[in-house]
């Protein structure tokens, strides 16, 4: 499948650990980032659109493709909610939550604590108790 940047914003979901933003397409998690120069040259994400050159894609870690920016893209809605989910990290409003027991770490959408753990191999329901030590 050959991705676009509106693909992308259209099917954000949110922001992912590491400043990756996570997109949903077809049913298909994607996760991605705005980078500025080649990825062969090492890791340059950047949060802001305006000084990114290009999109890379990624699949638990592994780059999948690179994509360049679309101009149709420029005042997507989108890109307000991206900022705004940035702001509200960055400001502290939501906190980085980590599972204590695979260790994943993400951020909530909303102030409510989730029921169970939302790494797709873990789904813990105790996800914010730790181990009791035998």
């Amino acid at each position: 499948m050959k991705y676009t940047e509106k693909m992308l914003l259209d099917g954000y979901d949110g922001l992912c650990n590491g400043g990756s933003y996570l997109s949903i397409i077809d049913g298909v998690k994607r996760w991605w980032e705005y980078r500025r120069g080649n990825w062969e040259d090492g890791y340059n994400p950047v949060t802001n659109r305006d000084k990114a050159t290009e999109i890379t894609i990624n699949d638990m870690g592994y780059i999948l493709t690179t994509i360049d920016l679309d101009s149709d893209c420029d005042n997507h809605p989108a890109l307000s909610r991206i900022k705004e989910d940035e702001d509200r990290v960055y400001y502290g409003i939501l906190p980085t939550l980590t599972c204590t027991r695979c260790g994943h770490t993400w951020i909530p959408r909303s102030n409510k604590l989730p029921d169970v753990c939302p790494n797709p191999k873990c789904k813990s329901p105790y996800w914010n108790k730790p181990r009791k030590v035998k």
